[in-house]
């Protein structure tokens, strides 16, 4: 079974709870350094969603011509 791809909004809510959980002081190491690569994954997939965001707003808003209106 596939993955449910989330939403922007809700990995960036994900990110959010996750930067909370390290900076709490709580976390033993290895939770830390668990929590971090799942934070570094979270911020990879929202930088790809923008990217791809951003080429479709730059595809709308190109004139005939190629030129960005």
């Amino acid at each position: 079974m596939a993955a449910k791809t989330k939403k922007f909004e809700e990995e960036l809510k994900d990110l959010e709870e996750v930067v909370t959980r390290i900076d709490s002081g709580e976390l033993t190491l290895e939770e830390s350094i668990a929590a971090f690569e799942r934070g570094v994954g979270l911020v990879r997939s929202l930088n790809q969603k923008l990217d791809e965001v951003e080429r479709k707003v730059e595809v709308l808003t190109q004139s005939a011509h190629g030129e960005l209106e």
